[in-house]
């Protein structure tokens, strides 16, 4: 008898919803997705944070995939 085991991989995911910085353009909400951090280096990552708040103002924070209803909004990923 042999075993088999199921290796799953999973990406390690946070969604933010966020909005511009700029006043004419407060009321526009977008997602952002950091997707699989964990295979990213430390730099790519600080980068990337940097980036999202120079630019937007975060609004709510997850983790795992963007639910569904979030995903009419203007999407940015990295």
């Amino acid at each position: 008898m042999s075993a088999t085991s199921t290796n799953t991989f999973e990406l390690t995911c946070f969604w933010f919803i966020v909005v511009d910085r700029e006043q004419k353009a407060r009321r526009r909400y977008r997602v952002a997705q950091l997707v699989d951090y964990k295979n990213k280096t430390y730099a790519e990552v600080s980068k990337w944070f940097e980036t999202l708040f120079q630019e937007y103002s975060v609004v709510k924070v997850g983790k795992g995939t963007i639910p569904s209803k979030l995903k009419k909004y203007p999407y940015i990923q990295y």
